[in-house]
Formats: C-alpha cells, sequence, structure tokens
C-alpha cells in the first residue's frame, strides 16, 4: 500500500511539474530598453484596496467590452506609485490602449493619453496565476533601470494581450 502511494505523489509531482511549465511558471520576464508611443487608453479611475469588489469589475467590464468589439484594442492598466500610501492600496488606471483614437467611447469612459517616452519594458509569458508578482518585477525592471543609469518614473503601464502574456512597462529619464 505505502509503495502505491509513493507512485501516486510521484505521478501528481511530476503532473503538477508539467502543468506548471506548460503555464509558464519557469519563465522569467525579458528585460528591454524601448521607446513606448502616445498611448490612449479608454478606461476608470480607481483608489482603493487592491483586493476591491470594485476594482475586479472594472476589469471585468473592461474586458466584457473589449470582447464585444466596443473597446478595441488591448486591456491595459496605469498603476500609479504614491509614495507613503498605504499597503494594499492602487491609484490605478483600468481601460483599454485602444487602437483608434476616434472609437466611440461607452458611457462612463474617458480617455488619458500618455506622452511618448523612453521605458524599461518586462515581457511576461506565463499565465497569471503562475507568473513572477506585479511588485517583484517593478523591482527587476527598477533595478534594470538603474544599472542603465535611467531613473523610473511614478507609472506602471501593464498590458494584457493574452491569458499568458503580459507587458510591464516604466517611463524612464536620464539620471
Amino acid at each position: 500500500m505505502s509503495r502505491t502511494f509513493g507512485f501516486i505523489v510521484i505521478a501528481l509531482l511530476l503532473l503538477g511539474t508539467v502543468g506548471l511549465v506548460f503555464m509558464g511558471g519557469f519563465a522569467k520576464p525579458e528585460l528591454s530598453q524601448t521607446r513606448l508611443p502616445v498611448y490612449a487608453i479608454a478606461g476608470k479611475p480607481f483608489r482603493g484596496k487592491s483586493t476591491s469588489d470594485t476594482l475586479l469589475r472594472l476589469f471585468d467590464e473592461s474586458k466584457q467590452l473589449h470582447a464585444a468589439g466596443k473597446l478595441p484594442g488591448t486591456l491595459t492598466a496605469v498603476y500609479y506609485d504614491n509614495p507613503g500610501e498605504k499597503p494594499g492600496r492602487v491609484d490605478v488606471w483600468v481601460g483599454v490602449l485602444l487602437r483608434d483614437t476616434t472609437t466611440q467611447l461607452p458611457t462612463g469612459y474617458l480617455l488619458r493619453t500618455f506622452p511618448s517616452t523612453d521605458a524599461v519594458r518586462a515581457e511576461i509569458k506565463a499565465h497569471y496565476m503562475v507568473a513572477p508578482t506585479p511588485d517583484k518585477v517593478k523591482t527587476q525592471l527598477q533595478e534594470f533601470a538603474a544599472e542603465r543609469n535611467l531613473k523610473p518614473g511614478n507609472v506602471v503601464i501593464e498590458r494584457y494581450l493574452g491569458e499568458q502574456e503580459i507587458i510591464m512597462e516604466i517611463p524612464v529619464t536620464s539620471r
């Protein structure tokens, strides 16, 4: 009986490892320096707890409008870094990076533009459930910028290209 149990445990561990690999659990973010174009993001602001149901609803609403073709582009969130802010609280713009700025915006949605700028970028090719945490990737990007004598700004742009592809960008300036 204990031998059978051992085989079952080994089989489950192997299956779990294969699943983790398939989902990109061991993939490291690819870091680079880039130039961002002007971004026009249709969305809504949120400031509050990162675990808030309201924030989840904003993401779901934007995702549904995007899927229905009412906001064509890329699901996007822009996080503002507020030094001294209580842990667990966020200031974020949730919406869609538009392909066409002449798109008619749904009721309640506003257009926010971000100028073209230099940035550091992390390309994460892993399912969100096994991807590195945003804080960990943000720290990696800040270190990457410092190594290149660049000063990171107080904005983090996250673009959700698919179930297993996220791009994080932080605008930078020369020191």
